[in-house]
């Protein structure tokens, strides 16, 4: 198991020679894209607040729906084949 671990050390710092330079590029990228999704997000607060709006009435409207049709169905007003 020596040998295997040995190797796997070696192969590792050769990957790491890869890979250290593209982590070290890719930093300045990724904060630049966390400021961008930032200043998206903060842009979107009249779209988060229509949708929230939007949401609340679409329940409300099929939460009337339900109770409606529970009514009718109760009241003998829809048949089994209809439901």
């Amino acid at each position: 198991q020596g040998a295997l671990s040995n190797m796997k050390s070696a192969l590792n710092r050769i990957g790491a020679e890869f890979a250290t330079p593209i982590m070290r590029d890719a930093i300045p990228v990724f904060n630049s894209l966390r400021l961008m999704i930032n200043a998206i997000k903060g842009n979107m607060g009249d779209l988060f607040k229509t949708f929230s709006i939007l949401s609340e009435t679409v329940s409300g409207k099929l939460d009337t729906v339900s109770i409606n049709l529970e009514f009718e169905k109760k009241s003998g007003d829809l048949g089994e084949d209809e439901f």
